[in-house]
């Protein structure tokens, strides 16, 4: 196996890839890390299997990497709707 990708070709290759489909906004390589956060955590999969494929050491720091805006699909979402 190679050595990896370091942080700066990470976060072209991603600005790349944004811009080729159209993306606006500032995309790097720890969107990666916070795409899967919110994609796994959305699909139901465990916090510590999560932190163990994104490297983290930390409950709070992983959560950091979680994006809140998929809160409409999260089942804490209609607490308060009206029964």
């Amino acid at each position: 196996m190679g050595a990896g990708l370091s942080s700066a070709a990470a976060a072209a290759l991603v600005q790349r890839r944004a811009a080729l489909v159209g993306l606006e906004g500032d995309f790097g390589g720890q969107s990666l890390r916070s795409g899967f956060v919110t994609e796994g955590a959305r699909q139901g999969i465990a916090l510590p299997n999560l932190m163990a494929m994104a490297d983290h050491r930390s409950v709070a720091n992983v959560i950091g990497y979680f994006q809140a805006g998929v809160a409409p699909d999260h089942p804490a979402a209609s607490l308060l709707d009206p029964r």
